[in-house]
C-alpha cells in the first residue's frame, strides 16, 4: 500500500474556464481534486463522483449586492452523462456558516447541510485553496459586519421620525382639545 503510486491529474490552466464566466474573477484553482461526501447512518466518506479542476470565484449578487463565493470543479468529460453546460462543473456556493478542517491533501468543508471534502493530489495546491477559503470566508463575515453597522444609524433615524410624528400628532390633539374648550368657555358666557 505504501509504495502504491498515484496516477499524475491532467494539466488545466484555467482559461478556459475565465471565458465562460466573464462576470466572475478567478482567485484561486488547483488542476485536480477529487469531491467527497460524507453519507449514511454510521457516516463514511464516499466519492461524490465529481473530479477535475478545482477554482474559488467570486462574483456580486445583482439583487442583494452582496459579494458571493463558490467552489467549482469542472467534471471530466467522461463523468458528464448530459451536454448541457451547466453539468459541465459542481457548484456550490460558500456560507458564512461554513467551517474549514484541513490536513495533507485534503480541504473538508462543513456547513448546516452537508459535510464534505476535496482531496487534492498536490498538498501544495491544497495549501493554496485553504488559505483562499480561509481569505473568502473572513471578507463575508467583513462585509457582513460592515452592513450591519450601515444598517444602525437608519434605525435611530427611524426612531426619530416616529417620535417627531407622536409630537405632531400630540400637538394637534391639544389645539383640537384647547379649541374645544375655548367654545366650550364662549358657550358657558352667552348663558
Amino acid at each position: 500500500m505504501a509504495n502504491m503510486q498515484l496516477p499524475v491529474p491532467p494539466q488545466v490552466d484555467g482559461r478556459e474556464d475565465a471565458e465562460s464566466y466573464p462576470e466572475t474573477d478567478q482567485l484561486k484553482c488547483a488542476p485536480f481534486a477529487v469531491l467527497y461526501v460524507l453519507r449514511g447512518e454510521t457516516p463514511q466518506w464516499e466519492k461524490a463522483g465529481v473530479q477535475g479542476h478545482v477554482r474559488i470565484t467570486h462574483s456580486r449578487n445583482p439583487v442583494t449586492k452582496r459579494s458571493e463565493y463558490k467552489i467549482r470543479v469542472r467534471i471530466k468529460p467522461q463523468q458528464q452523462q448530459s451536454v448541457n453546460p451547466a453539468d459541465r462543473e459542481h457548484v456550490e456556493t460558500l456560507a458564512s456558516d461554513l467551517e474549514l478542517d484541513c490536513q495533507k491533501n485534503y480541504v473538508f468543508y462543513r456547513s448546516n447541510q452537508f459535510v464534505k471534502g476535496l482531496w487534492f493530489y498536490d498538498d501544495a495546491e491544497r495549501q493554496i485553496v485553504e488559505e483562499c477559503l480561509r481569505q473568502c470566508l473572513e471578507k463575508m463575515e467583513l462585509e457582513a459586519k460592515q452592513q450591519q453597522l450601515q444598517q444602525k444609524p437608519q434605525l435611530p433615524q427611524q426612531q426619530q421620525q416616529t417620535l417627531q410624528q407622536q409630537q405632531l400628532l400630540q400637538q394637534q390633539q391639544q389645539q383640537q382639545m384647547g379649541g374645544k374648550a375655548a367654545a366650550g368657555k364662549g358657550a358657558a358666557a352667552v348663558v
